[in-house]
Order: structure tokens, then C-alpha cells, then sequence
């Protein structure tokens, strides 16, 4: 009896993919408590996802509230009208 058990592994990451750092565009104020913006007004739209990557909130603006986030770590991500995106970490104090 050549019963043969073969085990095959793969390890995936969990969690958002990686930041482009983009250096010619800023998320400010940060850290921040009330209203963010871009730097660059030809945002459009912004996301806001906790840490999970679960979209907290959405602004079709280069603005957005935050006022009643709790406080922590947010990625926020604002796209153009190309819909070419560019993504911040920002600390809600």
C-alpha cells in the first residue's frame, strides 16, 4: 500500500496593498481631527478605509470630514477625474 500525502502550502498577505508615496501631493492637516484636504484640488472623490481595508467613508471632493472617526490610523485614497488614485496614511487625533 503506497498511500503518498502531499501537503501544499501558500502563504498570502492579508491587508492593503502597497502605498505609492507620492511626494507631490499632500493630505493636510495630519495629524488632524476635523477636515482634511489634498493639495492637489483636481481630487475628486476620496475614500477613507480602517486598517482592515473596509471603506469607512466616501467625499466627492478634495476635502472631507472626520470629525466622528474614532481616533487611530486611516488610509485615505483620492482619485482624479482619470480616476488615477493616490494614497495617504493619515492619524486622527
Amino acid at each position: 500500500n503506497n498511500d503518498e500525502l502531499v501537503l501544499t502550502v501558500t502563504t498570502v498577505t492579508l491587508g492593503v496593498e502597497s502605498f505609492e508615496e507620492n511626494t507631490s501631493v499632500f493630505l493636510y492637516p495630519n495629524p488632524a481631527s476635523d477636515i482634511i484636504f489634498f493639495s492637489d484640488k483636481s481630487i475628486q472623490n476620496i475614500e477613507v478605509f480602517d486598517l482592515n481595508g473596509k471603506i469607512i467613508k466616501r467625499s466627492k471632493s478634495y476635502s472631507i470630514s472626520i470629525k466622528e472617526l474614532q481616533k487611530g490610523v486611516y488610509i485615505i485614497k483620492g482619485y482624479n477625474e482619470k480616476n488615477i488614485s493616490v494614497t495617504k496614511k493619515l492619524i486622527k487625533i
